[in-house]
């Protein structure tokens, strides 16, 4: 009996580095794993040149919007980002327009963990001002956890009255041998 409560009590106190090994032998490190994400925030127009864009529309026609808000991602969990791209304008409502140069940056809670994407696609308005959105976001980086990450989603959302709702869902591959919490 007492052998086994000394056998217990080593491996209770050794599981978390032995687990640790494990995870890190069986190469967790760039595995593709499931990436989904959820947003809503205000979008606006920005003028050429603006301050506060993470980058700038200068092509004749194309004007700079800017989104920002909260959400909840898987792997980043509740977190704060910006969003632009550049669009045409102005709108001719209804019409399909196409989105490029988007680049978004979320931040998760804990202000370390970066994920950066660059994103294309299409929006579509209606003559109340309402509209689609249907993305393929490219991850191309980040920090903390996230430096080195690729990946890739697809996914869509809807606006009214200035505040704009997505989901999207795809992969993501970053190293996770050196996390934490595992």
């Amino acid at each position: 009996m007492t052998t086994a409560c000394s056998d217990i009590d080593s491996v209770t106190s050794n599981s978390k580095e032995t687990i640790t090994q494990d995870l890190q032998s069986n190469n967790i490190e760039n595995i593709k794993r499931p990436f989904r994400f959820s947003t809503i925030g205000p979008a606006e127009f920005l003028e050429p040149g603006a301050e506060g864009s993470v980058q700038r529309c200068n092509e004749e026609g194309l004007l700079t919007v800017r989104y920002s808000g909260e959400g909840e991602a898987i792997h980043l969990g509740h977190h704060t980002f910006i969003s632009t791209n550049c669009s045409p304008f102005p709108f001719p409502a209804p019409s399909i327009t196409n989105i490029t140069k988007g680049i978004t940056i979320f931040t998760a809670a804990n202000g370390q963990d970066k994920l950066i994407t660059s994103f294309s696609g299409q929006q579509e308005f209606n003559e109340n001002g309402e509209g689609t959105v249907t993305v393929v976001n490219e991850i191309i980086g980040g920090e903390g956890k996230f430096k080195g990450a690729t990946g890739q989603t697809t996914g869509g959302g809807s606006g009214s009255g200035g505040i704009v709702s997505t989901e999207s869902s795809g992969y993501i591959i970053f190293d996770a041998s050196n996390r934490s919490d595992l």
